[in-house]
């Protein structure tokens, strides 16, 4: 499902469902000016990938321009501690094209996605064996991490995984009524404020807890936002996963360079 949400450092936020919205204060001041100014040369048209880290003036931004073209700002984690991010969404977004979804977590952590492989780093140790020990039966389409070493992960089968520490009471509330909702389709939790998380369905309704100062455009943002397709659900639930996803791992290169280094890469010097 196309949605995104970012939660920022001091109260700012990103969100990008069927429409988009963010915070008027708090994101860093080239980002705002690219979401808010429109004689900025690049000004916003779309956002493709936007995602805010916990340290201050720090983020990832890929969008489209109202002037039709794809952009790309990462230079804010070039020789930081999320260098790694950005080699690996230069390399599969070198023509511009490709689909990544990204989120920031505590202690520097990160998980990004996109049709071709991921890329991750300081992700709670259970839920990175998780994903590395099952990528041969299935494949996350979305990782939320929280506080204190929380997290959910969604899988293309339609599976969860989680550690909530009951910090979120509204996702395990949700997941709890996904079952006559279509599944979940996309969450993420603020690695802020234990208890903030956004939400959709597979049938395209919305849940949150929020500060009440976001509900408005939030709530404009997420109107319309389309149903996973039953015939997808079904697919997802059934799928054989015929592809090479299960040689994907933390080092975020694509999939074809890892199918001979598997071992090598999961045990470096061993």
């Amino acid at each position: 499902m196309d949605c995104q949400f970012s939660f920022g450092p001091n109260l700012s936020y990103v969100c990008n469902a069927n429409g988009w919205a963010c915070s008027d204060e708090g994101l860093p001041e080239e980002m705002l000016r690219t979401f808010a100014d429109n004689t900025h040369p690049h000004a916003m048209d779309s956002p493709l990938d936007v995602a805010l880290a916990m340290e201050e003036g720090t983020y990832l931004m890929r969008w489209k321009a109202t002037n039709g073209t794809n952009y790309r700002d990462d230079e804010t984690l070039v020789g930081s501690n999320y260098a790694r991010l950005s080699e690996f969404i230069r390399s599969v977004t070198s023509d511009g094209a490709c689909t990544t979804r990204t989120t920031f977590g505590p202690r520097f952590s990160y998980f990004s996605i996109c049709p071709t492989g991921c890329s991750w780093q300081n992700i709670p140790r259970i839920l990175e064996d998780e994903i590395q020990n099952s990528m041969k039966v299935r494949q996350p389409i979305c990782v939320a991490l929280g506080v204190d070493e929380s997290y959910v992960a969604l899988f293309d089968d339609g599976s969860i995984t989680l550690e909530l520490y009951d910090r979120y009471p509204g996702v395990e509330t949700m997941i709890n009524n996904r079952g006559h909702k279509g599944g979940i389709a996309y969450i993420a939790l603020s690695p802020f404020v234990a208890g903030e998380y956004y939400g959709v369905y597979g049938d395209g309704t919305t849940a949150w807890w929020l500060p009440t100062s976001w509900t408005k455009d939030v709530t404009m943002a997420s109107q319309g936002i389309q149903p996973v397709p039953q015939k997808t659900r079904a697919q997802s639930s059934s799928a054989k996963h015929g592809t090479n996803w299960a040689e994907v791992l933390e080092l975020g290169v694509k999939l074809s360079e890892l199918a001979n280094n598997l071992t090598e890469i999961v045990n470096p010097g061993n």
